[in-house]
């Protein structure tokens, strides 16, 4: 059995556990991961304003790095997001992913390599500038411990 299988059985078998109150029936579990996706992608997204402009402290981004760098890797190493493989399990395949969205909001057409190849874009660009930010945060923290200017 393949690791990216056995990852989205047991992330389904979560979902299904914990909502098992609401819903027994695919399609409505399957809106359920859709819309947590999405709310979670846009979560990120406000943090890592957040976290730039209202709190800038290099703790709370090396935290949304670290997240965002976990994901990223969840992306290449599996190739495909474990969430859009659960809603595709649960929706079909003519069911909408969470990255439809985003091509839709670009004008992008909705294909399998379209939306493979932004989502890898998306995360591999997120984690190198996040990851270039906080490297050069560190070369100027380096700086001033050793009272070399920060300006220069």
């Amino acid at each position: 059995m393949s690791l990216h299988k056995t990852i989205v059985d047991n992330l389904e078998l979560f979902f299904r556990f914990i909502y098992k109150w609401i819903t027994d029936k695919d399609e409505v579990l399957g809106e359920i991961v859709y819309t947590l996706h999405i709310f979670g992608f846009w979560t990120v997204m406000v943090l890592v304003l957040i976290s730039h402009t209202i709190y800038p402290v290099f703790w709370f981004q090396a935290f949304i790095f670290s997240f965002i760098c976990l994901v990223w890797l969840q992306h290449v190493v599996l190739n495909t997001c474990v969430l859009t493989s659960i809603e595709t399990r649960l929706l079909g395949s003519r069911g909408h992913n969470m990255i439809d969205s985003l091509l839709n909001i670009f004008g992008i057409p909705v294909q399998k390599e379209t939306r493979m190849g932004v989502t890898l874009m998306l995360s591999t660009v997120g984690v190198l500038f996040l990851g270039l930010e906080l490297t050069s945060r560190c070369v100027m923290y380096g700086r001033s411990l050793f009272g070399l200017s920060t300006w220069l």
